[in-house]
């Protein structure tokens, strides 16, 4: 029995301090909202409001005052007393403990009150755009105005620089005259955004005319002077070198000057109509590829004058080179009774002999081809210059064979020391080996060690042949020698690799008892260390060592030294 009374006692409890906490947690909700209500009545939305009073009261500007006015007045005399009644109609919910009715009622109140903020923010800026227009246009319409009178001023002064561009002028100072009388229209009539709108089409109007006013009369200097004038001096200048016997036909400069003509006729008609946009480049255009053809026709000259002169000089420089390869055929003859000349020598100077007889051949029609005028000057010397790196060649190839002759004994004992070198590597490859007790060396090394030797002795019993090749002495020593010099830093890298190897392996062995896996794969290494296979002994015994240390390679190359 006291159980059950007791249980009710602390039931009842609980529900009155539940429903207390719920009615605090509700009237504190409730004068927030109150707050934000009083907050929305001491706004100075009057005022803001009251801004527009000193504007002119029609038009636009009117209709919004009284769309402002009647809205406020809504707000404070039907919403917010609304909001205040169903504020004390929560507390009541919430006396009452029906809690449920009071939350929709409080979220219902928030979400007008936002909505109030919405519509009053939407209600200041719209004011404040409207203000800040007619200031604004009041501001700007002085220097609008000053520009207008200078413009109509500068369109006069320079009407005889205008061209045919001036009736042109004329109309868009006259729009832009029907656009400042539409502003004062508007701003009469109280509409003032709509006089800022068009404010702004007569400012960007007379922005456009200020800058061709600036322009326009040099773009009809550059069309209907300039221009004009570098095409005659281009046309004259390109009938002077044709009657001069330059030939210009491959260049085609009368249809580009016609093009470009065409070019200059379209523009002039675009500028009279004032289309502006774009010309200054286009009008660089055409003053670039006039400037490529003079410089076309001014390196045609320059071509001539050059031929005029290296022609001789080249015609003496072959007669040279062929008297040059004469005296290396005659001093060959001679040096072929000491020496046994290589069959190419012989078969080189024979090309060479052929490779100037058609120099002397491509001359003379490069002679024809500039007597004749039957190519142009830049073309000729192109092939001059084309014809000057054939002659050079052949030059430093006669010039390769007389310092060959020269050095035929000198490249002897050259030979000669050079293989003593050799023979010496071999023996210091060999005591490096003996030294280094490997277990051996693969079997391809040992192959090319035994090759090495091989070309050494073929370089030997060449030279000793009388009378000496020498030619092929020189391919047999340089064959030799590559190949001896390769071997040894294999053999070095090889012998390096079987101490690392056996390094390696030794360091492994402490591992050797953690498992089967260690033992067999160090056992495959020492295998491979003993079949000479060095790099995969390495890799086995990194392999087993590394699930215990980890860079294992580097370390035993640390401490290899």
């Amino acid at each position: 029995m006291w159980i059950v009374v007791f249980s009710l006692l602390v039931l009842t409890v609980t529900f009155f301090v539940y429903g207390a906490l719920r009615r605090k947690a509700f009237y504190k909700r409730v004068d927030k909202l109150e707050d934000w209500k009083n907050d929305i009545l001491q706004r100075p939305i009057p005022d803001e409001i009251g801004k527009v009073k000193g504007l002119t009261m029609s038009g636009e500007t009117e209709e919004k005052f009284e769309v402002w006015r009647s809205d406020w007045d809504d707000i404070v005399g039907v919403i917010l007393p609304n909001v205040e009644e169903q504020l004390f109609d929560v507390e009541d919910f919430a006396n009452k403990y029906r809690f449920q009715k009071a939350k929709a009622l409080l979220d219902t109140i928030e979400q007008r009150l936002h909505s109030i903020e919405e519509q009053l923010k939407i209600m200041v800026d719209d004011i404040q755009v409207l203000v800040q227009s007619e200031e604004q246009n009041r501001t700007e319409i002085g220097s609008v105005r000053e520009l207008q009178q200078k413009l109509i001023k500068e369109a006069i002064t320079r009407r005889g620089s205008l061209s045919s561009s001036a009736k042109v002028f004329d109309e868009k100072l006259e729009k832009a005259n029907e656009l400042l009388q539409a502003f004062d229209e508007r701003t009469e009539k109280g509409n003032y955004i709509q006089a800022s709108e068009v404010l702004e089409e007569a400012k960007e109007l007379l922005g456009q005319i200020e800058h061709l006013l600036k322009i326009v009369p040099g773009l009809f200097v550059e069309l209907q002077t300039n221009i004009p004038a570098e095409l005659t001096n281009l046309k004259n200048g390109l009938r002077d070198m044709e009657e001069a016997g330059f030939f210009l036909e491959t260049f085609a400069i009368d249809s580009q000057m016609e093009r470009l003509e065409e070019k200059r006729v379209e523009l002039l008609e675009q500028l009279t109509v004032l289309e502006c946009n774009g010309m200054e480049e286009e009008i660089n255009f055409i003053e670039e590829s006039m400037e490529q053809m003079f410089e076309l026709l001014e390196k045609e000259v320059e071509a001539k004058n050059e031929i005029t002169i290296l022609l001789p000089n080249l015609r003496e420089d072959l007669t040279k080179t062929e008297e040059k390869l004469t005296h290396l055929k005659e001093e060959t003859e001679s040096v072929q009774l000491s020496y046994r000349l290589a069959e190419e020598e012989l078969v080189f100077q024979q090309k060479l002999g052929k490779e100037l007889k058609e120099l002397r051949q491509q001359l003379q029609v490069i002679d024809e081809v500039t007597e004749e005028q039957k190519q142009t000057f830049s073309s000729v010397r192109s092939m001059l210059e084309e014809w000057r790196e054939g002659l050079t060649a052949c030059q430093n190839k006669i010039k390769q064979a007389q310092e060959s002759l020269n050095s035929l004994r000198k490249d002897e004992l050259k030979a000669k020391e050079e293989l003593k070198q050799l023979k010496e590597k071999l023996l210091e490859d060999k005591r490096l080996v003996q030294k280094s007790n490997i277990p051996g060396l693969p079997e391809t090394l040992l192959h090319r060690l035994e090759d090495g030797e091989q070309k050494l002795a073929q370089a030997i019993a060449k030279l000793s042949d009388v009378p000496l090749e020498m030619g092929r002495v020189t391919a047999l020593v340089d064959e030799a020698q590559a190949l001896i010099h390769e071997n040894s830093s294999i053999l070095h890298e090889t012998i390096e690799k079987a101490r690392l190897a056996e390094h390696v392996i030794q360091y492994g062995n402490r591992y050797r008892s953690r498992s089967a896996e260690v033992k067999k794969r160090l056992s495959n290494a020492e295998e491979l260390f003993r079949a000479f296979e060095y790099d995969e002994a390495i890799e086995m015994a990194v392999q087993a060592i590394e699930p215990f240390e980890k860079d294992v390679l580097e370390k035993v190359q640390h401490l290899a030294g």
